[in-house]
């Protein structure tokens, strides 16, 4: 495990952010390492993160249409190595080769207090940390959405995330370092 960056202070500055004003200011500047985020992330687990206690939530969305029949399957399996000899064997070759392109992976971590009054989530795809073709201007980042949001609870909130629903209007991107 590295060691906690100096931009640690600056993630945990967030928590304690009292309006949605200074928390967009904040936001605007600050980085998040991976290294600082899982630390964040095993303090909570570990119960050192008081007054916060850990949630999280990961998902995994294969569209349909990229699930090999069991044809498809029985096709590949008999084809043997070299070209496909059949329509099914490469129809299976290609869904697999999809998969990455077109598959969601999803996690959420919430930190959040007993009463439930104050609370922060953390939320991001695969597509969201990536490189290349990000849909952000400015690349890698995570969503972020807190109790200063007047028009949501924790209750929806984490509602909506454990459905699959990702999508909260006015969420802050913040930048992210994968170092």
């Amino acid at each position: 495990m590295k060691y906690p960056t100096d931009n640690l202070n600056n993630l945990v500055d967030l928590f304690n952010c009292n309006s949605k004003r200074e928390l967009e200011k904040l936001a605007k500047d600050i980085i998040i390492h991976q290294q600082d985020f899982v630390e964040i992330i095993l303090a909570a687990q570990h119960n050192e993160l008081s007054p916060y206690n850990y949630a999280n939530y990961f998902d995994r969305r294969i569209p349909d249409h990229l699930m090999p029949t069991e044809e498809e399957h029985e096709a590949i399996s008999k084809n043997g190595v070299g070209k496909y000899k059949t329509r099914k064997a490469q129809k299976f070759a290609n869904k697999i080769f999809q998969l990455p392109i077109q598959q969601r992976i999803t996690a959420a971590h919430l930190f959040y207090t007993s009463d439930q009054k104050y609370w922060n989530l953390f939320y991001f795809d695969d597509k969201d940390r990536s490189k290349y073709d990000n849909h952000w201007k400015y690349g890698p980042h995570i969503h972020f959405v807190s109790d200063l949001w007047p028009n949501l609870s924790l209750s929806s909130v984490w509602e909506k995330v454990c459905s699959g629903k990702f999508s909260f209007s006015n969420k802050l991107h913040l930048k992210y370092e994968d170092k």
